[in-house]
């Protein structure tokens, strides 16, 4: 019975009721909410800022992490401010990049040189500032080091705020992460090295200029010492032409005058083997005086015999008892069981006995003189004597008590044709042709003295163990022997006109035929003609064909045919038979030897055939 219209009523109100309280609490619940949201997001949007902010908002993890994130920006603002300051103090310029090599970061000294603007070097616009000569190198090198993480360094040239280009090197490392290494970034610098290139180019150049000069230096030198060394040899040859001159106008002299005297008096027999002798022993002078000076150059041909030392001087005493004088004691020291030394045996008694006249005449003619004999070992190095090789010598000693020489003196006294003797008495080659022996003997001289002190001059020639040093020809020399093939046909050979007369006047005389011709040439034909020939006697040096090529071409014609080689030269190194029948004699040679010397000679080739 109750009218719908006040259930309604009553329901609307109810339900506007309802509605007004809901809508007062949504409201009051979004008031609430915003509030909240304001509180929160206070604190929440410091946290955005840089340096982040503590807001206050009661709300204590946000506060705490603004804490910590404003912590963290004070340091890295510290850190980025001390980095700043470090680098902008450092002389380099320093600069940095990211993983692909673009630059993010140069310093003050950097914008100082180069004038460029932070926006004029971001990513590759520094590599404009490469010369454009180095550019490509620099580059190359700096993208094989982003690709291979490898440290860089290069020198190149950078293009300066003035405009000009300075060397620069330039280095760099990565930072990598410390748990993927993974390169996070590069630092690097740039060091101006412009003084250093210049120094290091001064230097090369310093250092080719030195050598230029050197090797001019070195070339003055030279000439210097071959003008130097051409004066000393101009020097020598004229005080070794003095002495032979000295000499032989001696021998000339004698020669000339003897000739002189038999041309007055050619009847008078008695007076001319008299002068025929003076003659002969001008010649022996003549010929002693080119020994000596052979033995002096080196150049004797010498032959090494074993000789035993102590025996050879007690015999050499004997010699020279008879020789220096009375006045004059004569000892001889030598220890027994000494080995054999090795020399030619003449040529030593000759050096000896020289050796012994020079001894005599600095005592004067009175003191003693000392023949002694030791073995002695030379290590191969500097002397005395000098240049000796190593090995084991017997040590040939003469000592006198004699006046001695002064330092300058001894260092004289093995010169050639230096003498201290009065003129006339010494031609100065006895030293030197000791020295000269010594030294093809293998072994050396060696010369002590002192002014009051005597004199001791040493020879050193090698045991007889030791191979010879200097050996003959290679040539066999025929042993000279009594009488003479007669009616055998000689063909003499010579280019002068006096020698070959003189030989084949010396033949005949010994009972041969002889035939002789001016020249090899005419010799052959001769051969070629038939001509019955049983020997040749030849000189060696000719015009035009030598003796040692006619021997040759005459053996290819008539094989076997015995054959004699007459030299004036020390040594003969061309050899042209072995089989015997060829002999090498040496010049000047007296008829008797070369008579004994056909016949051995002709002898020996009947016994063969």
């Amino acid at each position: 019975a109750i009218r719908q219209a006040a259930v309604y009523t009553g329901l609307w109100d109810s339900l506007l009721g309802v509605a007004a309280g809901g809508a007062a609490l949504l409201l009051i619940g979004l008031l609430v909410a915003l509030h909240q949201g304001r509180r929160i997001a206070g604190p929440v949007s410091g946290l955005s800022k840089v340096p982040p902010v503590v807001v206050p908002g009661g709300i204590r993890e946000a506060e705490e992490v603004a804490r910590s994130l404003a912590a963290a920006s004070a340091l890295r603002e510290r850190s980025e401010t001390v980095f700043r300051t470090l680098t902008d103090a450092m002389p380099q310029m320093v600069w940095s990049s990211r993983p692909d090599g673009n630059h993010d970061y140069f310093n003050r000294r950097w914008y100082e040189l180069t004038g460029t603007q932070p926006e004029d070097t971001q990513g590759e616009a520094c590599k404009a500032l490469i010369h454009p000569d180095d550019r490509e190198r620099v580059w190359a090198s700096w993208q094989q080091s982003l690709a291979s993480g490898e440290p860089y360094e290069k020198e190149y040239r950078l293009r300066m705020a003035h405009g000009a280009y300075r060397w620069i090197l330039g280095r760099a490392l990565p930072v990598r992460d410390r748990d993927t290494g993974a390169i996070t970034r590069w630092f690097g610098t740039f060091t101006d090295i412009e003084d250093i290139i210049a120094a290091r180019q001064t230097l090369v150049r310093s250092g080719e200029e030195l050598e230029r000069l050197v090797a001019a230096r070195s070339r003055e030198l030279e000439v210097t010492q071959s003008r130097l060394a051409q004066s000393q040899r101009i020097e020598a040859l004229g005080l070794l032409a003095g002495g032979i001159a000295h000499d032989f106008n001696n021998v000339l002299q004698a020669v000339q005058s003897c000739g002189e005297a038999l041309e007055r008096r050619p009847g008078d027999a008695e007076e001319v083997r008299h002068l025929a002798r003076k003659t002969l022993e001008a010649a022996e002078r003549g010929s002693a005086t080119t020994r000596r000076l052979l033995a002096f150059s080196r150049r004797s041909n010498l032959q090494g015999e074993p000789i035993a030392p102590g025996a050879m001087l007690s015999s050499m005493r004997e010699i020279l008892e008879h020789t220096i004088g009375t006045g004059i004691e004569i000892r001889v020291q030598a220890d027994t069981g000494l080995p054999s030394l090795l020399a030619d045996k003449a040529q030593l008694e000759t050096v000896l006995v020289n050796l012994a006249t020079n001894a005599r005449d600095a005592m004067a003619g009175t003191g003693t003189l000392t023949l002694s004999a030791e073995t002695r070992q030379h290590g191969g190095g500097p002397g005395p004597p000098d240049g000796l090789k190593a090995g084991s010598y017997v040590v040939l000693t003469v000592s006198d008590t004699g006046i001695g020489m002064d330092d300058a003196t001894l260092a004289r006294a093995p010169e050639p044709f230096f003498t201290t003797k009065p003129t006339g008495q010494g031609t100065g080659l006895g030293l030197a042709m000791a020295a000269g022996f010594a030294e093809q003997s293998g072994g050396g001289l060696f010369i002590e003295s002192a002014p009051g002190s005597g004199t001791k001059v040493s020879l050193w020639l090698p045991v007889a163990g030791m191979p010879p040093v200097a050996a003959g020809s290679g040539l066999d020399v025929a042993p000279a022997i009594s009488g003479a093939e007669v009616s055998a046909r000689l063909l003499v050979v010579d280019d002068d006109a006096i020698v070959r007369e003189g030989i084949a006047e010396r033949m005949a005389a010994a009972g041969y035929d002889v035939l002789p011709v001016e020249s090899g040439a005419v010799a052959l034909a001769m051969l070629d003609a038939g001509a019955a020939v049983d020997m040749i006697v030849t000189d060696l040096s000719m015009p035009g064909m030598d003796g040692v090529r006619l021997i040759r071409e005459a053996q290819i014609r008539r094989p076997g045919l015995p054959s004699i080689l007459l030299t004036g030269f020390a040594t003969t190194d061309e050899s042209s038979s072995q089989d015997g029948k060829i002999t090498v004699l040496h010049k000047p040679i007296t008829g008797k030897q070369l008579a004994e010397n056909v016949a051995a000679l002709l002898a020996r080739a009947a016994r063969l055939g």
